[in-house]
């Protein structure tokens, strides 16, 4: 089966502290007057069928996006698995896109990309993208029905993504043409290189 756009949903992870932002909700911080989760969406609506975000915080200012906002099963903040799992009963698509809210400069077509890599081999149920220097782990795409499975691997005590990413055929997708779209924000000083960096242009 060929898949489209249509049967993608889309999981902004936005669970985080913050910590090195000093407790700053990283989903909600600005970049041209805009949040990172608004110029997310606005991406992310061309590109799937529905839209999810998974946070912990801020819930009311997430919901009024106008899209569902579940709040992880497990308490103390314990890593995107359990943002993603958390949300597996609100996924209704073949497909899952999972977004970390921190890279705000999504390509148009990342969607696209990797649904062409999945498409293209026949034994892959997850793609990853890989920047050129390293693969983007919170970047990936994949049969809702590893959910069952990443449950599992989570319930196991299991909290690494790629660990989780390495127990399948997975497929590392080349985005070494477009580095700079996955610039995630961990501190103050990636923040400022983001903002240099969209102010240069």
């Amino acid at each position: 089966m060929r898949y489209t756009t249509n049967d993608i949903t889309a999981l902004i992870i936005a669970g985080g502290q913050g910590k090195r932002l000093g407790g700053r909700n990283k989903g909600l911080l600005q970049l041209n007057h805009q949040t990172f989760v608004a110029l997310l969406l606005k991406k992310l609506a061309k590109q799937s069928r529905t839209q999810i975000i998974s946070a912990n915080n801020d819930l009311e200012d997430y919901q009024q996006y106008g899209v569902p906002v579940i709040k992880d099963i497990t308490d103390d903040y314990q890593g995107p698995l359990s943002g993603i799992i958390s949300c597996k009963d609100f996924i209704n698509t073949p497909l899952v896109l999972t977004i970390p809210c921190d890279s705000p400069l999504i390509p148009d077509n990342l969607s696209q990309r990797l649904l062409d890599a999945y498409n293209s081999e026949t034994n892959t149920t997850l793609c990853v993208v890989d920047d050129g220097s390293q693969l983007q782990n919170l970047f990936m795409l994949f049969d809702a029905a590893l959910l069952d499975d990443m449950t599992g691997y989570f319930q196991s005590g299991q909290r690494k993504v790629y660990g989780w990413i390495k127990q399948h055929s997975f497929k590392a997708v080349d985005f070494s043409d477009c580095p700079n779209n996955f610039i995630n924000v961990n501190d103050e000083n990636s923040l400022q290189s983001i903002l240099d960096m969209v102010n240069a242009q």
